[in-house]
């Protein structure tokens, strides 16, 4: 009898346990580097990763060589000091297989396929990152098989809004980085 009553009492407590809170999940509206035209992510059939300027502020990097190194299934080989000769990998792939683009001008070297990361734009600057898993040679190029990278900055971005920001961060062995800026766009550019 104890028994049976100490596992019906076991029973209730884990049932009120297997209660979970949904998460809020969304889809990203919009995605321009999966095909010719602007289409929504969830309609594309494509391997895509959208990463906002949201979710890669509270990252520790100070440029766009470091930041990609947070993507998954992108890897980053740096060969000179920040970024000055690097070599992204989509999914095993080779350097000469990725597209980079940023606000739809091609980053690659055209004689070597190599991509200079030695760009001065602060992450802080970019809108968000999208990622082209795969394929996409037909609407790219031969540079685009393994995949593509398009880095979308704020003043590019196809949103009308004004934004300030100032950033300060300190740490150890002297480190102190300060950044700020603002936007201020009225129209679409792209």
């Amino acid at each position: 009898m104890r028994i049976s009553a100490l596992l019906t009492v076991c029973i209730l407590l884990t049932q009120s346990l297997l209660a979970q809170d949904s998460a809020d999940t969304g889809l990203d509206p919009v995605t321009v580097t999966a095909s010719i035209t602007p289409l929504q992510a969830s309609k594309t059939g494509r391997n895509i990763v959208v990463l906002r300027g949201e979710q890669f502020y509270q990252l520790p990097v100070h440029s766009i060589d470091e930041l990609l190194r947070y993507i998954p299934g992108v890897e980053m080989q740096a060969r000179g000091p920040m970024g000055s000769q690097s070599d992204l990998v989509i999914r095993g792939g080779t350097f000469q297989q990725v597209l980079v683009i940023l606000d739809g001008i091609r980053l690659n070297d055209p004689l070597t396929g190599h991509f200079s990361s030695y760009i001065p734009i602060a992450p802080s600057e970019i809108d968000r990152i999208e990622v082209l898993k795969g394929a996409s040679s037909a609407i790219y190029g031969t540079e685009a098989v393994g995949g593509v990278i398009h880095i979308i900055t704020k003043s590019f971005a196809n949103q009308r809004k004004q934004r300030t920001t100032a950033q300060i961060a300190v740490g150890e062995y002297g480190l102190f980085n300060a950044s700020a800026g603002g936007t201020f766009t009225t129209k679409k550019v792209l």
